[in-house]
Protein backbone atom coordinates (compact mmCIF):
# COMPACT_ATOMS: atom_id res chain seq x y z
CA UNK A 1 0.00 0.00 0.00
CA UNK A 2 2.80 2.80 -0.76
CA UNK A 3 0.05 5.26 -1.36
CA UNK A 4 -2.02 4.16 2.08
CA UNK A 5 -5.14 3.90 0.15
CA UNK A 6 -5.38 0.37 1.75
CA UNK A 7 -5.74 0.03 5.49
CA UNK A 8 -5.77 -3.19 7.76
CA UNK A 9 -8.12 -1.42 9.73
CA UNK A 10 -9.74 1.64 10.26
CA UNK A 11 -11.36 3.23 12.57
CA UNK A 12 -13.83 5.28 10.56
CA UNK A 13 -15.88 2.29 9.03
CA UNK A 14 -17.32 1.43 12.55
CA UNK A 15 -20.81 3.00 13.06
CA UNK A 16 -19.61 3.95 16.54
CA UNK A 17 -16.87 5.99 15.42
CA UNK A 18 -17.73 9.37 13.76
CA UNK A 19 -14.39 11.09 13.46
CA UNK A 20 -11.75 11.05 11.32
CA UNK A 21 -10.11 7.69 9.75
CA UNK A 22 -7.15 5.69 11.11
CA UNK A 23 -5.00 3.87 8.91
CA UNK A 24 -2.31 1.42 10.29
CA UNK A 25 1.32 0.90 10.34
CA UNK A 26 1.52 -2.57 8.23
CA UNK A 27 4.53 -4.88 7.70
CA UNK A 28 4.45 -7.93 5.79
CA UNK A 29 6.15 -10.95 7.50
CA UNK A 30 7.02 -14.22 6.02
CA UNK A 31 6.88 -16.74 8.38
CA UNK A 32 8.99 -19.29 7.85
CA UNK A 33 7.82 -21.78 10.08
CA UNK A 34 10.03 -25.35 9.68
CA UNK A 35 8.97 -25.97 13.24
CA UNK A 36 10.00 -29.50 13.94
CA UNK A 37 6.24 -29.39 14.93
CA UNK A 38 4.04 -32.59 15.42
CA UNK A 39 0.88 -30.98 15.57
CA UNK A 40 -1.17 -33.94 17.40
CA UNK A 41 1.69 -33.72 20.34
CA UNK A 42 2.26 -30.21 20.26
CA UNK A 43 1.51 -28.85 24.06
CA UNK A 44 1.86 -25.32 23.24
CA UNK A 45 2.23 -22.93 20.94
CA UNK A 46 5.88 -22.83 19.52
CA UNK A 47 8.53 -19.70 18.82
CA UNK A 48 9.06 -19.73 14.80
CA UNK A 49 12.36 -20.71 13.09
CA UNK A 50 12.66 -17.17 10.93
CA UNK A 51 10.37 -14.13 10.46
CA UNK A 52 11.87 -12.12 7.59
CA UNK A 53 10.16 -8.18 7.43
CA UNK A 54 9.90 -7.69 3.72
CA UNK A 55 8.06 -4.42 3.72
CA UNK A 56 7.23 -1.72 6.29
CA UNK A 57 4.69 1.19 4.85
CA UNK A 58 2.84 3.85 6.82
CA UNK A 59 -0.22 6.32 5.16
CA UNK A 60 1.23 9.54 3.76
CA UNK A 61 -0.25 12.32 5.95
CA UNK A 62 1.72 14.94 5.14
CA UNK A 63 -0.74 16.97 2.74
CA UNK A 64 -0.58 20.50 1.42
CA UNK A 65 -3.28 22.99 2.74
CA UNK A 66 -6.36 23.49 0.97
CA UNK A 67 -7.32 26.40 -0.72
CA UNK A 68 -10.73 28.43 0.33
CA UNK A 69 -11.71 31.43 -1.59
CA UNK A 70 -12.95 34.10 0.59
CA UNK A 71 -15.57 36.69 -1.07
CA UNK A 72 -16.34 39.65 1.53
CA UNK A 73 -20.32 39.51 2.67
CA UNK A 74 -20.34 35.62 1.94
CA UNK A 75 -21.14 32.84 4.46
CA UNK A 76 -19.35 29.64 3.30
CA UNK A 77 -20.81 25.58 4.95
CA UNK A 78 -18.27 23.68 4.49
CA UNK A 79 -17.52 20.24 5.42
CA UNK A 80 -13.61 18.88 5.92
CA UNK A 81 -12.14 15.38 5.83
CA UNK A 82 -9.32 14.60 7.33
CA UNK A 83 -7.06 10.75 7.70
CA UNK A 84 -4.79 10.56 10.63
CA UNK A 85 -2.12 8.08 11.36
CA UNK A 86 -2.51 5.99 14.36
CA UNK A 87 -0.45 6.18 17.35
CA UNK A 88 -1.98 3.39 19.29
CA UNK A 89 -1.55 0.39 16.89
CA UNK A 90 0.76 -1.39 14.55
CA UNK A 91 -0.11 -3.77 11.86
CA UNK A 92 1.26 -6.80 10.70
CA UNK A 93 0.18 -9.29 7.50
CA UNK A 94 1.68 -12.21 5.46
CA UNK A 95 2.17 -15.50 4.99
CA UNK A 96 3.17 -18.98 6.71
CA UNK A 97 4.95 -21.44 4.86
CA UNK A 98 7.10 -24.60 6.63
CA UNK A 99 7.39 -28.22 7.05
CA UNK A 100 5.92 -30.87 9.70
CA UNK A 101 9.33 -32.57 10.44
CA UNK A 102 10.39 -36.14 11.54
CA UNK A 103 13.99 -35.03 12.57
CA UNK A 104 16.75 -35.93 15.25
CA UNK A 105 18.23 -33.34 17.67
CA UNK A 106 20.37 -32.74 15.08
CA UNK A 107 18.01 -31.43 12.42
CA UNK A 108 18.02 -34.23 10.04
CA UNK A 109 15.50 -35.35 8.57
CA UNK A 110 14.09 -39.14 8.74
CA UNK A 111 10.54 -37.25 6.57
CA UNK A 112 8.56 -34.33 6.53
CA UNK A 113 5.45 -32.61 5.21
CA UNK A 114 4.68 -29.24 4.05
CA UNK A 115 2.53 -26.94 6.18
CA UNK A 116 -0.83 -26.03 5.43
CA UNK A 117 -1.91 -23.02 6.79
CA UNK A 118 -4.46 -23.92 9.79
CA UNK A 119 -4.19 -22.78 13.50
CA UNK A 120 -3.49 -19.77 15.15
CA UNK A 121 -0.23 -16.65 15.38
CA UNK A 122 0.46 -15.19 18.53
CA UNK A 123 2.24 -11.76 19.12
CA UNK A 124 3.12 -11.49 23.01
CA UNK A 125 4.47 -8.42 24.63
CA UNK A 126 6.50 -11.13 26.94
CA UNK A 127 8.99 -13.84 25.69
CA UNK A 128 7.27 -16.25 27.82
CA UNK A 129 3.53 -17.03 27.94
CA UNK A 130 2.48 -19.55 30.60
CA UNK A 131 0.27 -21.17 28.16
CA UNK A 132 -1.54 -23.51 30.77
CA UNK A 133 -2.55 -19.79 32.15
CA UNK A 134 -4.00 -18.55 28.80
CA UNK A 135 -7.26 -16.65 28.85
CA UNK A 136 -9.47 -14.13 27.50
CA UNK A 137 -8.75 -10.75 28.38
CA UNK A 138 -11.77 -9.52 30.44
CA UNK A 139 -12.32 -5.83 30.05
CA UNK A 140 -14.83 -5.23 32.95
CA UNK A 141 -12.51 -7.13 35.99
CA UNK A 142 -12.80 -5.07 38.64
CA UNK A 143 -9.12 -6.70 39.36
CA UNK A 144 -9.81 -8.44 43.19
CA UNK A 145 -10.84 -11.83 41.08
CA UNK A 146 -7.49 -12.73 39.97
CA UNK A 147 -7.36 -10.73 36.70
CA UNK A 148 -4.78 -8.31 35.89
CA UNK A 149 -5.52 -6.53 33.32
CA UNK A 150 -8.83 -4.55 32.61
CA UNK A 151 -9.67 -1.98 30.03
CA UNK A 152 -8.19 0.60 32.60
CA UNK A 153 -4.90 -0.87 32.86
CA UNK A 154 -4.65 -2.10 29.11
CA UNK A 155 -5.18 1.67 28.19
CA UNK A 156 -2.56 2.97 30.64
CA UNK A 157 -0.21 0.46 29.57
CA UNK A 158 -0.47 1.61 26.39
CA UNK A 159 -0.95 5.18 27.30
CA UNK A 160 -4.10 5.46 24.92
CA UNK A 161 -7.31 7.59 26.48
CA UNK A 162 -10.48 6.15 27.26
CA UNK A 163 -12.03 8.31 24.81
CA UNK A 164 -10.10 7.48 21.86
CA UNK A 165 -11.07 6.94 18.95
CA UNK A 166 -8.71 4.33 18.43
CA UNK A 167 -8.27 3.14 22.07
CA UNK A 168 -8.48 -0.89 23.27
CA UNK A 169 -12.05 -1.47 23.28
CA UNK A 170 -12.64 0.83 20.67
CA UNK A 171 -11.02 -1.65 18.59
CA UNK A 172 -11.81 -4.85 19.88
CA UNK A 173 -15.26 -4.00 20.05
CA UNK A 174 -17.02 -7.03 19.32
CA UNK A 175 -16.67 -10.67 21.23
CA UNK A 176 -15.94 -14.21 19.54
CA UNK A 177 -18.85 -16.24 19.07
CA UNK A 178 -17.56 -19.46 17.76
CA UNK A 179 -18.75 -22.56 19.93
CA UNK A 180 -16.33 -24.76 18.64
CA UNK A 181 -13.38 -22.13 19.24
CA UNK A 182 -10.41 -23.23 19.06
CA UNK A 183 -7.20 -24.85 21.46
CA UNK A 184 -4.54 -22.72 22.51
CA UNK A 185 -1.70 -25.15 23.63
CA UNK A 186 -4.77 -27.40 25.69
CA UNK A 187 -6.61 -24.34 26.90
CA UNK A 188 -9.73 -24.26 25.22
CA UNK A 189 -10.55 -20.92 24.25
CA UNK A 190 -14.54 -20.43 22.66
CA UNK A 191 -17.76 -18.93 23.44
CA UNK A 192 -18.26 -19.39 26.81
CA UNK A 193 -15.21 -16.64 27.59
CA UNK A 194 -16.21 -13.93 25.91
CA UNK A 195 -13.05 -12.84 24.17
CA UNK A 196 -13.26 -9.43 23.16
CA UNK A 197 -12.51 -9.77 19.46
CA UNK A 198 -11.57 -7.84 16.14
CA UNK A 199 -12.16 -8.20 12.35
CA UNK A 200 -9.48 -6.88 9.85
CA UNK A 201 -10.19 -5.37 6.43
CA UNK A 202 -10.81 -7.32 3.60
CA UNK A 203 -10.57 -5.28 0.31
CA UNK A 204 -9.86 -2.32 2.11
CA UNK A 205 -13.11 -2.23 4.02
CA UNK A 206 -14.92 -3.77 7.33
CA UNK A 207 -16.16 -7.16 7.34
CA UNK A 208 -17.14 -9.46 10.07
CA UNK A 209 -16.38 -13.09 8.33
CA UNK A 210 -12.30 -13.53 7.89
CA UNK A 211 -9.61 -12.49 9.90
CA UNK A 212 -10.72 -12.74 13.82
CA UNK A 213 -8.46 -11.42 16.11
CA UNK A 214 -8.82 -12.47 19.97
CA UNK A 215 -7.10 -10.58 22.86
CA UNK A 216 -5.66 -13.37 25.74
CA UNK A 217 -3.68 -13.23 28.72
CA UNK A 218 -1.86 -15.58 30.73
CA UNK A 219 -2.25 -12.82 33.63
CA UNK A 220 1.36 -11.50 33.24
CA UNK A 221 1.67 -11.09 29.14
CA UNK A 222 -0.75 -9.24 26.69
CA UNK A 223 -1.31 -11.59 23.81
CA UNK A 224 -2.97 -10.99 20.63
CA UNK A 225 -4.48 -13.95 18.74
CA UNK A 226 -4.99 -13.87 15.41
CA UNK A 227 -6.57 -17.21 13.30
CA UNK A 228 -4.58 -18.76 10.65
CA UNK A 229 -6.48 -18.86 7.51
CA UNK A 230 -5.30 -20.50 3.98
CA UNK A 231 -4.64 -17.77 1.50
CA UNK A 232 -7.48 -15.82 1.95
CA UNK A 233 -8.08 -12.18 -0.02
CA UNK A 234 -6.96 -9.49 2.76
CA UNK A 235 -6.88 -5.74 3.16
CA UNK A 236 -4.94 -5.06 0.24
CA UNK A 237 -7.05 -7.34 -2.41
CA UNK A 238 -3.90 -9.61 -2.32
CA UNK A 239 -3.67 -13.04 -0.59
CA UNK A 240 -2.94 -13.70 2.75
CA UNK A 241 -2.65 -16.15 5.73
CA UNK A 242 -2.76 -13.82 8.18
CA UNK A 243 -3.70 -10.14 9.10
CA UNK A 244 -3.51 -8.45 13.20
CA UNK A 245 -3.22 -5.31 15.00
CA UNK A 246 -0.94 -5.12 18.12
CA UNK A 247 -1.36 -2.24 20.60
CA UNK A 248 1.72 0.15 20.96
CA UNK A 249 2.19 3.37 22.58
CA UNK A 250 3.35 5.27 19.59
CA UNK A 251 4.10 8.44 22.07
CA UNK A 252 6.87 6.53 23.60
CA UNK A 253 9.57 6.98 20.86
CA UNK A 254 10.97 3.49 21.20
CA UNK A 255 9.07 0.55 19.51
CA UNK A 256 7.36 -2.18 21.48
CA UNK A 257 9.39 -5.59 21.05
CA UNK A 258 6.55 -8.86 20.34
CA UNK A 259 7.46 -12.02 20.61
CA UNK A 260 5.81 -14.28 17.86
CA UNK A 261 4.52 -17.69 18.78
CA UNK A 262 2.46 -20.31 16.13
CA UNK A 263 0.38 -23.15 16.87
CA UNK A 264 -0.50 -25.33 13.81
CA UNK A 265 -3.43 -27.85 14.06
Amino acid sequence: MPDGSSSIYNADSQSRHAAAAYNVIAALITALAALALITNTAAAPQGINNITIVSTETYNDNLSPKTVPASAGNVSMVTLTDTKVTSRWQGYYGNLTGTVTLSDASNNTLYSWELQPSGEVYASNHSTVDWSSIKCVNFTSNLSDGWTFNITTLERFYNAGRNDVDGIDETFNTTYTNATGFTAGSVLINDQQKCPLTYTFVNNAYQTTEFEEILLTDNSSVVFTTLLENGLLGFDGRKWDFQMLVAENGDDPAPTNYYFFVEVT
